[in-house]
């Protein structure tokens, strides 16, 4: 993949997880309300998946470089150990004034949104 074929994917792929999880967060805030919670926040929700998203496209990058033509197969197994890691934050997240099991359960749902996103933009599906 051509550098600027790579920055506009991944800028699309960035854009998009960040609307999808703030979607998500408008959604949940609709049915389970905010109670205090911290992470429960445009702000916090907009930061993180988009820094998310941003190490994934460096992580894609990198693995262009690394692996060539094996890059999109290697990036899908980093990338899926890296967001069922990601998860372990939730451990955290349960000691928060408002943790509510429903409220971790949105969190982990947009960790997983966002992998998808990041993953379904920037693999190759052709060859995989």
């Amino acid at each position: 993949m051509q550098r600027n074929s790579l920055v506009r994917r991944g800028a699309t792929v960035v854009i998009t997880a960040i609307i999808v999880n703030v979607a998500m967060l408008a959604t949940a805030l609709v049915i389970f309300g905010a109670g205090g919670f911290d992470p429960f926040s445009v702000a916090p929700v907009a930061i993180a998946t988009g820094v998310g998203a941003v190490g994934g496209v460096v992580v894609y990058a990198g693995c262009q470089r690394l692996f060539g033509a094996a890059a999109d197969r290697w990036f899908m197994v980093i990338a899926a150990v890296a967001a069922v890691l990601s998860l372990i934050t939730l451990q955290q997240a349960a000691t928060f004034p408002g943790a509510t099991t429903p409220r971790l359960a949105v969190l982990g749902l947009m960790h997983l949104l966002t992998a998808a996103v990041v993953i379904g933009g920037l693999v190759d599906w052709e060859h995989v």
